[in-house]
C-alpha cells in the first residue's frame, strides 16, 4: 500500500494511540492516524505522540468543520455562550454557501444531517435553559 489509516479503536474502546505508533516504528509508508480527535489540541497530541504523517477525525469534524484551525475562532473565548453561537452560525453559513455552490447529484443530498451536527449543540432540549438564553439575549437567527 501507498498509505494506511489506522483507527486506534473502536465504539466500545478508548482509541489505542500506542498501536498507532508501533504501526508506525515498524512500517516505512505514510500512516494516517485516526481515534479519539475531538479538538484540534487532541491532533497535535496524536501527531507528537504516534510521529504519524496525518490525522484524520470523523464525527468531530463534521460538528466543528473548524477543528483544526489555530485561531481564537475555534475557541469559545470572549463572550462564551454568545461567542460559539456566533462561529457556529458562521460555520453553518459558509456550509450553506458552499453546498449552493457546489450541489449534491444525490437524491438526498446530506445538507439537513450536516447542518444538524454543527448546530445541534444550540437546539437545546432543555426548556428551562432555552428561555434562560433567550432572556439573556441570545440572537439563534440566520
Amino acid at each position: 500500500p501507498k498509505y494506511v489509516d489506522r483507527h486506534g479503536g473502536s465504539s466500545s474502546l478508548q482509541a489505542d494511540w500506542n498501536t498507532i505508533a508501533t504501526i508506525r516504528k515498524v512500517l516505512d509508508i505514510p500512516i494516517i492516524g485516526n481515534g479519539g480527535i475531538e479538538t484540534r489540541e487532541d491532533a497535535l497530541a496524536m501527531l507528537d505522540h504516534t510521529n504519524v504523517s496525518a490525522v484524520m477525525s470523523a464525527e468531530a469534524l463534521l460538528e466543528s468543520p473548524d477543528l483544526f484551525e489555530a485561531s481564537p475562532s475555534n475557541n469559545a473565548g470572549g463572550d462564551g455562550w454568545r461567542s460559539e453561537v456566533s462561529r457556529r452560525l458562521r460555520l453553518a453559513r459558509e456550509y450553506l454557501d458552499l453546498a449552493e455552490e457546489h450541489p449534491s447529484p444525490l437524491a438526498y443530498p446530506p445538507v439537513k444531517p450536516h447542518l444538524f451536527k454543527i448546530l445541534h449543540r444550540l437546539l437545546d432540549v432543555d426548556q428551562a435553559l432555552a428561555r434562560a438564553k433567550e432572556e439573556e439575549g441570545t440572537d439563534l437567527t440566520l
